[in-house]
């Protein structure tokens, strides 16, 4: 059913996989997060995963990297896995316009996708916890995401190339 070939496994995508977990675990730790505003370095990881797997077992930790957000975050469940799930579908189907991006031009697309899961968190907390969200820490997550995410992005794409060696697995 599923092809566990481990010398066809990308080791990058190993790596963004692992530093997207590192990244949900880290959001709740002093250096990310101030109270209820947070940078959300997981899109990054997310945005990169994205653009490289191929198959069906990247979608899958996906989705359960997001039941362990919700987890540490208390949210509604299902809230990150659709969030991130939604994010990474989004990102894995641009991946042939973002590989042809000249230069620094896949930012623009990032920060779109960036604005699209923002936009579904706030349709979220709207609808589950209406007088409780905290809506300008959500909008303020947003603008330190979208203004330090993308300087991260253009380091991460030098060391890291969009246009890598395409394999299997993660």
């Amino acid at each position: 059913m599923f092809n566990f070939n481990i010398s066809r496994i990308d080791p990058y995508n190993f790596l963004l996989a692992s530093l997207f977990v590192l990244s949900i675990m880290a959001s709740k730790g002093v250096f990310v997060s101030m109270g209820r505003v947070e940078i959300g370095f997981y899109f990054l990881f997310l945005f990169f995963w994205g653009i490289r797997s191929e198959g069906i077992l990247g979608p899958m930790l996906v989705f359960l990297f997001g039941l362990i957000q919700d987890a540490l975050t208390g949210s509604a469940l299902g809230t990150w896995p659709l969030v991130f799930s939604l994010f990474f579908a989004l990102s894995s189907s641009q991946k042939q316009i973002i590989r042809q991006a000249k230069g620094g031009a896949f930012v623009f697309i990032f920060l779109i996708l960036v604005g699209i899961s923002y936009g579904l968190m706030l349709i979220i907390c709207v609808l589950f916890y209406r007088g409780e969200a905290d809506l300008w820490g959500l909008f303020l997550s947003f603008s330190l995401t979208a203004m330090s995410i993308p300087f991260l992005g253009l380091l991460m794409q030098r060391v890291l190339p969009i246009d890598g060696d395409k394999r299997e697995g993660l």
